[in-house]
């Protein structure tokens, strides 16, 4: 029963830590892309008002949740299995 719980808990470690990595790196994407649209908006002549504003927000809160919703049904405790 401790070999099974040993492996579960670094299953469990394996996929927390594969969801912070992944959202992390999400993220930066996000702020890039983010950052990339804003030069284009600048390049057009565009100021950037509210409703420039809620394309890149909406970028950059899928590129941090995208990762932690898909990767979060396999992070489960050693207790929950």
């Amino acid at each position: 029963m401790a070999v099974r719980y040993r492996s579960a808990y670094r299953r469990y470690l394996f996929f927390r830590r594969l969801r912070t990595g992944l959202t992390v790196l999400g993220g930066l994407a996000g702020l890039f892309i983010c950052y990339l649209m804003y030069r284009n908006l600048e390049q057009n002549g565009l100021s950037l008002h509210r409703g420039e504003l809620v394309p890149l927000l909406g970028v950059l809160l899928l590129s941090v949740a995208g990762p932690w919703l898909l990767v979060s049904p396999f992070v489960r405790k050693p207790s929950e299995l």
